[in-house]
């Protein structure tokens, strides 16, 4: 199945597919809980509260009886304020990462991120670990686009490559990556070094698995930009 592939370009999701963020993502959710007078979680609870987008996770990581409306956009602010502080203190690549973007950018083909981070937190990201890699466009959450698993987001960027969806691997930790790849026509490809476990993957459309973040130049062939 995978010699069928010919793949022209890479959009990758960020926390729990490049960068291991949980617990920053956790350390902050706690502080903003401890303030409110609410309790904490363990870090890998976290796992389940990310990858809908801030407001999400700080709604989930709330207590079900302080969920209105107000109440979690004034802990959403809180926590932003807190994580804008404290976003790279024990975020990390994951093992592999260097040398799959190295290996793709060899190949002059064109890799993005595409990820329900606020849009202004993931450049920060971008520019503290990623930064010796061409990664464009970089997208992250912004007022008047939905998040995924909604497809805006991935069109947006393979207009600007000018690719059609079928050439172009959608690589991510959830199964929110993998119905934005299936909602675009993208293929989607699923991690398991990250937030959510296979059986979340498969269920939501993964045509393949991940182990190591190599194992991608195993699964498919890459067209060259440059011919060869």
């Amino acid at each position: 199945m995978a010699d069928n592939y010919l793949i022209k370009g890479v959009i990758f999701d960020l926390d729990g597919t490049l960068l291991n963020t949980l617990a920053d993502l956790a350390h902050s959710a706690n502080k903003m809980l401890s303030e409110y007078g609410h309790a904490t979680h363990k870090i890998d609870l976290y796992k389940k509260f990310v990858g809908h987008g801030i407001e999400e996770l700080v709604k989930r990581a709330l207590p079900e009886s302080h969920r209105s409306y107000d109440y979690i956009k004034e802990c959403t602010d809180r926590f932003q304020a807190i994580y804008s502080t404290t976003w790279n203190v024990d975020s990390q690549l994951y093992p592999g990462i260097p040398d799959l973007l190295d290996s793709i950018q060899q190949l002059n083909l064109p890799m993005a991120v595409l990820t329900n981070k606020p849009h202004l937190l993931a450049l920060d990201c971008i520019d503290e670990f990623l930064s010796d890699w061409q990664l464009d466009p970089i997208l992250g959450q912004r007022n008047g686009v939905p998040v995924k698993p909604d497809p805006m987001g991935a069109y947006e960027i393979l207009n600007r490559w000018s690719l059609n969806p079928g050439d172009v691997v959608m690589m991510g930790d959830s199964g929110v990556d993998m119905r934005t790849a299936v909602n675009t026509g993208m293929i989607p490809v699923g991690v398991t070094w990250g937030f959510r476990n296979e059986d979340e993957l498969q269920n939501a459309g993964a045509l393949h698995l991940l182990n190591n973040p190599t194992d991608l130049l195993e699964l498919f062939k890459f067209s060259n930009r440059n011919g060869v």
